[in-house]
Formats: structure tokens, sequence, C-alpha cells
């Protein structure tokens, strides 16, 4: 019988070339066009190409025009008035002739002020010499998004991204975790703007705990200011909502589009300014969005919690089950979605780690490590290799992640020996 190896996690890298995008274009207001090469984007193969002027022109105008009022509300400066050199254009796909073109672009912050950016994906397509552009949330985005081809919109992405026109309603639920390890309690600042005191109050600060950030739902990846080394994340939902997570370091290498499962590692609490702003303390700048529209988080559930804001920015308090936490405040732990009908368990190791592997088996390479007392999510479960627990426990039964890991069930306190989760297929 073999037992498990219980390694020091690896240190994590920084972020690949996967993650990086083919060019992006700044307007300057006064210095003209600027040009910045980053990483070529290794997913998929055919995103090259970079963002013509004449379509940096014409995204940036778009942009404006549309969440011109948003923009001055968010970032709060007095008298502040977003121009076309605060808007950064970044192209993430373009198609071999050069007609299709899918990207990111956002309005960068200023420095007096502490704010997640206003961005918004876009797709753009020239017909007859002239650009056809639209933003995320609109109608025409949909259209687009569904008519591009493969090589700029990938099929996998299709519906997810055309759903940001159309998403579900409030009242279907968020279905979001909060942003780290479930069964783990951080502080948060507080219930707030973007910029503190802009409205609507669709922002949260947390850190605390081990500092991971993770996906508070399932969703396809996206970054902006790329051409800093730790860019600003969202993850576009299937429901059409999207969340941001803002000043975050270390961050994963998956590519632009990318699938990220419930709960995946994103990067660690952080003062990044990728986009500009202000940041103090290490922390993530959690964002709700419904399409193209911030959302005030006030009466949400999130992660068991629901949040209320208070007569002032960073107050509140979040309430679960009769139970009131004031904000700024900490030990708010994540019991995870509402919605979430996946079993639970805690990881038992005296102490020590335990590692994950590629499959149910210890001939399978080790792919990470989780510590005592973290809580994983089984999506389902299969028999290999028997191993004895930590309270002499033998068991065959292996547990699949919800990051699509594997565990050994005799390391994970689920109350049985036996599955608790369905056979996997």
């Amino acid at each position: 019988m073999s037992s498990p190896r219980f390694d020091r996690p690896a240190g994590r890298r920084g972020r690949t070339a996967a993650a990086g995008v083919a060019a992006a274009v700044l307007l300057g207001a006064t210095t003209g066009l600027l040009a910045g090469a980053a990483p070529a984007a290794a997913e998929p193969a055919t995103a090259t190409g970079g963002v013509e002027p004449a379509l940096a022109s014409v995204v940036s105008g778009k942009l404006l025009a549309e969440q011109g009022a948003q923009i001055a509300t968010t970032y709060g400066a007095p008298g502040f008035q977003a121009a076309s050199g605060d808007v950064l254009v970044e192209g993430k796909r373009t198609s071999r002739d050069r007609s299709w073109v899918f990207g990111g672009s956002v309005v960068r912050v200023p420095s007096t002020t502490h704010a997640s950016p206003v961005t918004a994906l876009f797709v753009g397509h020239r017909v007859d010499g002239r650009w056809q552009v639209e933003l995320e949330g609109n109608p025409g985005f949909a259209a687009l998004v569904r008519s591009a081809p493969a090589e700029v919109v990938r099929a996998d992405e299709r519906e997810t991204l055309a759903r940001t026109a159309a998403p579900a309603a409030e009242a279907a639920g968020l279905g979001l975790a909060l942003p780290w390890t479930r069964g783990q309690a951080w502080g948060s600042a507080g219930v707030h703007g973007d910029s503190g005191t802009s409205r609507p109050f669709n922002a949260i600060d947390f850190s605390g705990g081990d500092g991971r950030v993770l996906a508070a739902r399932a969703g396809k990846l996206y970054r902006f200011c790329t051409n800093a080394r730790w860019p600003l994340m969202k993850l576009v939902h299937d429901n059409g909502w999207t969340t941001g997570y803002y000043h975050t370091r270390n961050q994963t290498s998956k590519g632009e589009g990318a699938q990220v499962a419930a709960g995946e590692y994103l990067g660690q609490t952080g003062n990044e300014l990728p986009c500009g702003g202000s940041s103090t303390g290490a922390h993530v700048h959690f964002t709700l969005w419904q399409g193209n529209r911030p959302v005030s988080v006030n009466g949400k559930t999130i992660g068991g919690w629901t949040f209320y804001e208070g007569s002032r920015p960073y107050s509140g308090y979040a309430e679960r089950n009769g139970r009131r936490i004031n904000l700024p405040g900490g030990g708010i732990v994540n019991y995870g979605a509402d919605n979430d009908t996946t079993p639970s368990a805690t990881v038992r190791n005296n102490g020590g780690t335990v590692n994950l592997r590629s499959g149910p088996g210890t001939s399978y390479d080790v792919v990470g490590t989780v510590r005592d007392g973290d809580v994983v999510q089984i999506v389902c479960t299969a028999r290999g290799d028997e191993l004895t627990g930590p309270w002499g426990n033998r068991n065959n039964v292996w547990d699949r992640l919800t990051n699509g890991r594997w565990i050994s069930d005799a390391f994970v306190d689920t109350g049985t020996n036996e599955p608790v989760a369905p056979a996997c297929s």
C-alpha cells in the first residue's frame, strides 16, 4: 500500500504568455497614438494582430458615449470628465483577414481615486472599410458575438458573452460565493461604490485569511490593462452577470476566455493598480455588474451572507440566520453559493498538507496541495488506490473537486467512508 507525499506547495509563477494579449493601443489626449506590445497570446494560436487606430477610435468613442455618466460617477474626482486619452483599447483576437477583432476597453482611473475601472469587452467588424463596433451588454454585441468567426470568438464563449445583453433577473439569485476558500473567515472594509462615495454601492473590499482570491462563480476570464504585470480581472458568468477582481497579484496563468470553475484560484490580494487609482492595504476590490450596468450589493446574498449598505460608504453590515456582523469588521465565513448543492467536507491531516492529484490514485501527478482544515467541494467520486488516513481509516474512494483535481477521501472528513457524491462519468 502506498502512502501520499505531503509536499510543500510550489511557489506560484507570474503571469505567462497565455495570459497576455496580442496588442494594445492607448489613445493619447495630447501625445497622439502610443502603441505597446504585450506577449502574444497562446490561446488560441490564431490570437494575433493589433488594434488599428481607426478601430480604437470607434471603440473609445462608443465607450465614452455609452458609459460617460457612469464613468464620471464611478471615478468621483471633482470635475472629472473622461476623454479619449483616458481610454485603453486592447485587442485579444483578430481574424486572419483582419476584418474582425475581439478585445477589451477600459477607462483609466485617476490616481486620486480608489476605484475599480469601468470596462467593456467589444467586437468590431469592418464592413466596406468602416468599423461596426458593439460593447458587451448590448443586443448588438450579442449579435456580433454570434456572427464572429471561431478564431475571434470561440464557440464555448458565444452564449456566455451574448447573455450579458439579457442577464438573469435579480430574483433568480446570484449564485455567488464569496471570493475566497469556503469555510474560511475574512474581513471587509464595508459596502461602497467603486470610488467609495459613487453610486450604486456595487463594491465590497475584502481581506484576510490566506489572501487567495477565488472565483465567486464559474465563468469566462478576461483581463484589462494587460501591459501591467497583474491586470484587472473579471469573470463573465453564464447568467449574464459579471464580477470584478481588482488589486490582485500572483494571478492564474489561464488565458483570455478560459473557463474558470467556481472556487478556482484567481490571484492573491494586493495593491496592484494596472488601470490606475489608489489602494491602501492588501485586499481585493470585488465588484458586481449585470451586463453593462453596475448593481448595488444592498440586499444581495453572496457566500451565504446578505449584505446591506450603511448610511455612508465603507459601512453597512452582513447578516446570516439572524447573526449580524457590522462593517468594517471580520469573521465573515464563506458558506458558498446559496444554490450550490455540491457536497463539502474538511481536509484532515494533523496540521499537514495533502496532495492533490491529476487522477484518482497515487500514480497520477501531484498538481497541488490543500491544508489541514481547508474546506473542499466534491463534484464526483471514483475508486482508486486505498490509503490510510490520519485517524487510521482505510479508504479507496477518491474525490474529484470543483477545480478538477483529486484527493484521497481518507484525508477528507465527510462523516462516512462511503462516497458522498455520484460516481464520475
